[in-house]
């Protein structure tokens, strides 16, 4: 099976049929959610909405002014976030990903040129995604938890 991980999926709905389903994955305890926004180095990565966007903006009017990028794109941030300094495979990547599909190594390699692109990355030179050679990928930065601006303080511990 060429080394690929295959993972099951499993669909539960309400009686009716009609209401929305939830995908469990069987190699996970609870059900796959989109993460939150975080940030990466000087980028805010909002994976609901396919963008990234610089952490310091000169004004207001800058706000949204960030880059789209594909959905596959974002699923392989998204997988290489999970475990920032780790090597992920380009099998493991590709599976995640486009689970199922037949799949050929330029499709990721592409999705990462993209990721370079938007970035400010260099394959030669990373600061975000480095390349380990007929192995895979890994994220050079440490995701942090994005907290917005003007979020409302937080109460203090009673």
């Amino acid at each position: 099976m060429n080394g690929r991980r295959i993972r099951t999926l499993i669909v539960s709905s309400q009686a009716s049929g009609r209401s929305p389903t939830t995908v469990y994955d069987s190699a996970m305890s609870s059900p796959t959610a989109t993460p939150a926004p975080f940030q990466l180095g000087e980028w805010i990565v909002f994976p609901r909405r396919h963008a990234v966007e610089p952490v310091e903006r000169q004004n207001e009017a800058d706000v949204g002014l960030g880059h789209k990028v594909s959905a596959k794109a974002m699923a392989v941030l998204v997988q290489l976030s999970a475990r920032p300094g780790q090597v992920i495979g380009k099998e493991e990547l590709i599976e995640a990903v486009w689970p199922g599909a037949y799949t050929s190594d330029e499709a990721l390699s592409s999705v990462i040129y993209e990721l370079r692109r938007v970035l400010g990355d260099r394959a030669s030179a990373p600061r975000y995604i480095e390349t380990i050679r007929k192995s895979g990928y890994r994220l050079l930065p440490k995701p942090l938890p994005h907290t917005p601006v003007d979020a409302p303080p937080s109460d203090p511990p009673t």
